[in-house]
Parts: C-alpha cells; sequence; structure tokens
C-alpha cells in the first residue's frame, strides 16, 4: 500500500514524539529538521491531528511586556534578571502574531526558557546579535 507524502510526514512525526514521549518536550522544529519535513508543512500535519485529538501541545513560557523604547524583534535574544531566551513569536494584545514590538504597545513574548518573575517593573536586556543597546520595559503579570 503507497502512502500518501503528508501520510507519511504525519506517521515520521508521530513516530518520533513516540520515541521521545516520556523524556522530554519536542519542538516543531527539531522534527522537521530530524525527520527532514518542510516545518510549515509539519505545522499544518500536527494542527490536524491535534484537532482530531492525537495530540497535545504546549506553547512554553509566556511574559507580556511593554517596550519603553527600541523595538523588539523575533529572534533577538532577551533576558531578564530570573530569566532568558530567544524571542520565537511575538502577539499584539489581540493576538495576533507580530514581527516586532514598538515603545507603548504591550506584546505576548514567547521564547522564554522559564516564566520572568512578576514585578511592576524590571529591566530587560534586549541583546542585538553585532551590537550592545540595552532596552528597559515593563513586565505585566500575565491574567
Amino acid at each position: 500500500m503507497r502512502l500518501t507524502v503528508k501520510s507519511e510526514y504525519a506517521l515520521l512525526a508521530i513516530i518520533y514524539l513516540a520515541e521521545n514521549y516520556e523524556k522530554r518536550l519536542v519542538k516543531i522544529e527539531e522534527i522537521a529538521r530530524k525527520q527532514g519535513i518542510p516545518k510549515k508543512y509539519l505545522e499544518q500535519i500536527l494542527l490536524n491531528l491535534k484537532r482530531a485529538g492525537y495530540l497535545n501541545s504546549k506553547r512554553g513560557p509566556i511574559a507580556t511586556l511593554i517596550l519603553n523604547q527600541g523595538k523588539l524583534e523575533t529572534s533577538r535574544i532577551i533576558g531578564t534578571s530570573s530569566a532568558c531566551g530567544k524571542i520565537k513569536n511575538l502577539e499584539d494584545f489581540q493576538g495576533n502574531q507580530i514581527q516586532e514590538a514598538f515603545p507603548s504597545q504591550p506584546v505576548l513574548i514567547l521564547g522564554f526558557e522559564q516564566v520572568p518573575r512578576e514585578k511592576t517593573e524590571t529591566s530587560i536586556e534586549l541583546i542585538k546579535q553585532w551590537n550592545d543597546r540595552i532596552f528597559l520595559v515593563k513586565v505585566l503579570p500575565n491574567s
């Protein structure tokens, strides 16, 4: 019996997830790289499997911030006194995915290794890849 490409990719992904089930959470990027599946195509497949009830997903630690100066962009490294990580996803206050955030714009950040401690005001260092500029933001508790 011959499988469609979509079915083959779905099976490869499920097998990879099953092999790592009790060890750790697995990122889509890892499955795509290890199994040779285009990431965007794999995202669609996994979303269909999730909707059908075959998979559970987890977004990871999230922080809500308001930038005071400068700009935040996806793929930048960000850190607080309690957490750090690479910005994987930015969302505006309506939940729409955005590529960059500007001052006074509330933004939801996905990419921290752990949830930053809640404080009224915390400084966050945004480390630009070829530059040492520092930006200050307010950390808001997620509601």
